[in-house]
């Protein structure tokens, strides 16, 4: 329900000796279903999907939402920070990249995929059928790649 709070449960060895903290969320405005921490050094941005569709951009350090964006009326099936300093956020049949310090929508396209995989060069998307390599909304290959789902550790 709008304004409700919605607890989002963190763990960072350096804040909490190891243990779960268990931070409010203000900003979220139904389920948070997906949550992914930035690539960058010191995770210094958290990014939440809900399943109404809204996005909201999180600074650990004061755990303030710089940004909530909505995304659509459809479900966050999947979100990833990208190398390019974009939020990439998968609902029904739609990618959608935001610029992650303005949270300004950067790109659009029309795709009915499952999961997202941040790589170096751009990110990867797939639908277990195939996998496409999108870099700022262009996709520049896809190959068939029958799967369940796509690893992240060990990608670089």
């Amino acid at each position: 329900n709008k304004g409700e709070q919605t607890k989002l449960r963190t763990h960072s060895p350096e804040h909490t000796a190891g243990k779960q903290s268990i931070v409010t969320q203000r900003g979220q405005h139904s389920q948070v279903n997906n949550t992914k921490t930035a690539q960058q050094a010191n995770m210094t941005t958290v990014v939440s999907g809900d399943s109404a569709g809204h996005v909201c951009i999180w600074y650990v350090s004061s755990w303030q939402c710089h940004h909530n964006l909505a995304t659509g009326p459809t479900s966050c099936k999947d979100i990833c920070l990208c190398p390019e300093s974009q939020v990439c956020v998968l609902s029904l049949d739609l990618l959608r990249g935001y610029d992650l310090a303005t949270g300004l929508p950067t790109f659009s396209v029309e795709i009915n995929a499952q999961y997202l995989l941040p790589i170096a060069n751009g990110i990867l998307v797939s639908d277990e059928q195939r996998i496409a390599l999108f870099k700022n909304g262009v996709c520049y290959g896809c190959f068939k790649s029958k799967h369940k789902k796509m690893i992240e550790k060990g990608i670089s």
